[in-house]
């Protein structure tokens, strides 16, 4: 518009000025009630046909987020997790007996419990995915502490204490005092048994392990026998009861089922693992399933370096109402 009123400024002849200068203030004027109007027309709403008022906010979703519910299905083993320490992406917790440490999917794990409790504690959806680092394992009849990572860097450097052997680990066991002769068949002896009639006091054992192939077995086998590992442990008679010793043991190593194989060898199975040879029950009897049953081992204490913070770490698992009779 404001073009075609400049041309026709640009039309008036120079010769007649004074028409030329009322022209001008004209179109000052006409400009100013034009802005004037513009202005308006942004601050006042003018409703028109078919027109509709959208007024703009911020956003709060009225549905509630989906509740953290677990993912796998309910079992005899089902209970609240017991955290024992949880600071920044480091986790420990005590491992019931008789639950895996990681199972395939739909199958009940201390993993799939840990994921859990992420996802409850981050107010995640229960489909989400979460991360969890495992960077050591407990045997499926044992319990006691076992941490765990939220992300990949902490659970790298864990990882790197458990391969250096920085970590201590601390176990309570029970064992019978006097020496189990009937063996299984497919067990061999450590050749230390043979010198052995009943527990000592204390000791050191060192043994060469091999795990079978296809099975969850393993056996003390000679040093120089293809794929044996070197396992070392120390224990300590803590108490002695009728027929049944309790023991501290640390581990120096971490093999396959070391503690149940290098005391079983040598003629004093852990109390309920019939897999190496004891006949003794302990913990309530959960069924014909063996692999539902507990044994007599706990990892009692867990000694570590926060991955994060480098600050020592130390716990201790409580007992199950299993030890009652034998550690109060």
């Amino acid at each position: 518009m404001l073009l075609v009123v400049f041309g026709a400024l640009d039309a008036v002849s120079v010769s007649e000025p004074c028409l030329r200068v009322k022209f001008a203030l004209f179109i000052c004027h006409l400009s100013f009630f034009i802005n004037a109007a513009s202005f308006l027309l942004c601050r006042v709403a003018i409703p028109c046909s078919g027109s509709r008022h959208i007024q703009v906010t911020n956003h709060q979703p009225t549905q509630q987020p989906k509740a953290c519910t677990p993912t796998f299905p309910v079992t005899r083993f089902m209970q609240n997790l017991e955290v024992l320490y949880h600071e920044g992406p480091c986790l420990v917790v005590n491992k019931p007996a008789g639950i895996l440490t990681q199972a395939p999917p739909g199958i009940d794990s201390v993993e799939v419990r840990v994921r859990d409790y992420f996802r409850s504690q981050e107010e995640k959806a229960a489909d989400t995915k979460i991360y969890t680092g495992v960077p050591h394992r407990l045997d499926r009849p044992v319990s006691g502490a076992m941490v765990f990572a939220r992300h990949v860097r902490a659970s790298r450097r864990l990882s790197a204490q458990f391969e250096k052997r920085t970590v201590k680990k601390t176990y309570w066991a029970l064992v019978p005092t006097e020496v189990n002769r009937d063996l299984p068949a497919d067990m061999t002896r450590s050749n230390e048994s043979g010198e052995l009639t009943e527990l000592p006091e204390r000791g050191t054992w060192r043994d060469h392990l091999r795990k079978i192939p296809g099975r969850s077995f393993v056996k003390v086998v000679e040093p120089e026998y293809p794929g044996g590992k070197h396992a070392i442990l120390h224990f300590e008679v803590k108490q002695k009861f009728s027929n049944v010793a309790l023991l501290e043991i640390t581990l120096e190593t971490g093999r396959t089922h070391q503690i149940r194989v290098q005391f079983a060898s040598r003629g004093f199975p852990i109390l309920g693992d019939d897999q190496y040879g004891s006949t003794a029950t302990f913990g309530p009897d959960f069924g014909d399933d063996p692999r539902d049953r507990a044994i007599a081992l706990h990892a009692r204490q867990l000694q570590f370096r926060h991955p994060m913070v480098d600050q020592q770490v130390d716990i201790e698992a409580p007992l199950s109402d299993d030890w009652a009779e034998f550690a109060s």
